[in-house]
């Protein structure tokens, strides 16, 4: 959730607003028309190559005994998806967990290691655009990017 009027960037433009939230740009210069101030695109000049977009939506199934089902919705921008599994347990601000999985193409992903009686896993999907690296693992605590927390997937 973004408060209408905040502004991480300090840019003086409010986050529902900007197109380039985490990075100070003013006047919102869009060369290439991708709805990523250039600022913060990979590719400015080029309207086909884009970050990847935050992955708006994972949910989780049971297909049968001993397996988890992951799937999450497409991130604009992705090629691949990478997912950041913890344990709930020792879950913080600054640990989300490690690498689980990465260079996945499909949407969906079965996890089969059961947790503990008493423990559970937490998992982070994020996109991955082969020409501007990985994209954003959500918003943590306050609003928050969880941008270099824990130990993302390379």
């Amino acid at each position: 959730m973004q408060l209408i009027g905040a502004t991480a960037s300090g840019d003086g433009v409010g986050d529902a607003c900007d197109n380039c939230p985490d990075t100070m740009s003013a006047v919102q210069t869009d060369g290439d028309h991708d709805g990523a101030g250039d600022p913060c695109d990979c590719a400015p000049a080029d309207p086909a190559v884009r970050n990847a977009a935050e992955v708006a939506t994972v949910t989780a199934e049971s297909p049968g005994t001993g397996v988890l089902r992951l799937h999450w919705t497409a991130a604009a921008g992705a090629d691949t998806y990478a997912i950041v599994r913890g344990a709930l347990a020792e879950l913080s601000y600054t640990d989300v967990g490690t690498c689980w999985a990465d260079g996945l193409s499909a949407l969906s992903v079965d996890d089969p290691e059961v947790p503990q009686p008493g423990k559970g896993f937490t998992y982070l999907v994020r996109g991955e655009s082969a020409a501007c690296g990985p994209g954003p693992l959500g918003l943590g605590a306050f609003g928050i990017s969880r941008s270099g927390a824990g130990n993302a997937c390379p």
